[in-house]
């Protein structure tokens, strides 16, 4: 890989990379993240050498960080997910430990 797309190995060194199961992600520039998603064929090799090495097909992407509310509030609140899912009609069932 080095010898064919050594802007690729650039970008690749020092990154980081996560799997939720379906996708591989990367943290990455937005350089990055761009030269991936303007070159299909560096996509399909990323692709193939996750294949080579995990055996299982993975779709790719830039990992984001999940945004931190200043608040220190989550964005819902567990009462307020519960009536979202007791008005849909899921039968939902509270255990205090």
């Amino acid at each position: 890989m080095a010898e064919n797309d050594p802007l690729l190995i650039s970008f690749l060194q020092g990154t980081r990379a996560y799997t939720d199961g379906r996708r591989v992600l990367f943290e990455c520039s937005d350089a990055f993240r761009d030269y991936i998603r303007k070159n299909k064929d560096v996509s399909k090799q990323i692709k193939e050498l996750i294949y080579q090495v995990t055996h299982e097909s993975y779709s790719i992407g830039p990992y984001e960080k999940p945004q931190e509310d200043d608040s220190g509030q989550p964005a819902v609140s567990v009462d307020d997910t519960i009536r979202q899912m007791q008005a849909m009609g899921v039968d939902v069932q509270i255990e205090e430990k």
